[in-house]
This record gives C-alpha cells, sequence and structure tokens, in this order.
C-alpha cells in the first residue's frame, strides 16, 4: 500500500483508491508497542515531557491556590 493512500472498499470492486487528504494526530502511551510499528514507519514522532509539580503550580493565579489548600 503506497503512504497516504487507504485500501479499496471491497464492496466496490474497481472503485478508485482515495487519498487522506487531512492530518490524523494519533496519541499513544507507549510508543514503542508492537502493534504501533508501521505506525511509527511514516509518523512524525513529538515527545512530550511531563512538567514538574512546581511549573504547574506556578502556573496557577493565586486565588486558587487558597481555593486548593482550603479543600
Amino acid at each position: 500500500m503506497e503512504e497516504g493512500f487507504v485500501r479499496k472498499n471491497s464492496k466496490k470492486k474497481g472503485a478508485p483508491v482515495r487519498c487522506l487528504s487531512r492530518p490524523v494526530k494519533c496519541i499513544c502511551n507507549d510508543l514503542y508497542a508492537p502493534a504501533l510499528q508501521n505506525l511509527r514507519q511514516v509518523a512524525r514522532v513529538h515527545v512530550f515531557v511531563q512538567p514538574s509539580i512546581s511549573r504547574v503550580v506556578s502556573r496557577f493565579e493565586p486565588g486558587i491556590l487558597h481555593t486548593v489548600a482550603d479543600f
């Protein structure tokens, strides 16, 4: 199967192969899972690191921190 194309629909024999014209975004927890091996070959992979707790807390407004502390 060529890159950027989908398989022919088996119900319509002889139908032309359609090209996918929009991006597909896939989010996964395990990049190296065997089921994703074929996808990794044609995909652009972006790795996001988990931010530290202090960085997340620094984004909160001061009023929110008091509300969370009172909870």
